[in-house]
């Protein structure tokens, strides 16, 4: 992983503890309908940041569907 994939990483977990809390990582182990039945988890093992970070934008925003 590169510097710039860990600095989007870290984005990704520091926006996720805004968004959900206590409550982050059952947010990464529960299966999504935006990513088509997918966990946030197996997307981020993937590399497919950009699609989790999408979802946490859209979250902040009031968008948890």
């Amino acid at each position: 992983m590169g510097a710039e994939d860990e600095c989007l990483r870290s984005r990704i977990d520091l926006l996720g503890r805004e968004v959900y809390g206590d409550d982050y990582e059952k947010f990464l182990e529960t299966p999504r309908r935006s990513l088509n039945g997918d966990t946030p988890a197996a997307q981020l093992e993937r590399g497919d940041d950009e699609r989790v970070m999408q979802i946490l934008v859209r979250a902040l925003n009031g968008d948890f569907g």
